[in-house]
């Protein structure tokens, strides 16, 4: 369906159910536990969830053959691997990182998302984080 956004109920029921894996640990009540509550609850907007990249990004060669478009019958990264290993390049983001014109970028976010096989999700280059970055 075009246009349609998930309200933060539906969000946060994703969650609990599973479907939206994040490193929220709900029946553990321990302080660090109640941190990571608090910071995934943080990121849950109106209508939208932030995502958090992980400390690495890659960098892919889309001279020979354009943009990198994965299947949709397997995983991005299953898509990735395909990809041959001097098209793609993996490196550590933790001590800062460089964006460059001209390059592509994929960066895996720690989230996973579990979807039936009738849903498909797309992001939104318009969001906070979205602008962050170039797209």
């Amino acid at each position: 369906m075009r246009g349609y956004a998930l309200v933060s109920q539906d969000i946060r029921r994703l969650i609990f159910d599973g479907r939206l894996i994040t490193q929220l640990e709900i029946l553990d009540k321990s302080p660090k536990s109640i941190k990571k509550q608090e910071d995934v609850e943080s990121r849950i907007q109106p209508s939208s969830f932030e995502p958090v990249i992980e400390d690495k990004v890659f960098i892919l060669d889309t001279d020979v053959e354009g943009l990198f478009r994965g299947c949709s019958t397997d995983t991005i990264y299953r898509n990735l691997l395909r990809l041959p290993k001097r098209r793609r390049q993996e490196v550590s983001i933790s001590d800062g990182f460089q964006i460059n014109v001209g390059s592509s970028y994929l960066f895996p976010l720690r989230e996973k998302v579990r979807l039936e096989d009738s849903e498909r999700m797309r992001s939104s280059p318009k969001s906070t984080r979205g602008r962050d970055f170039i797209n």
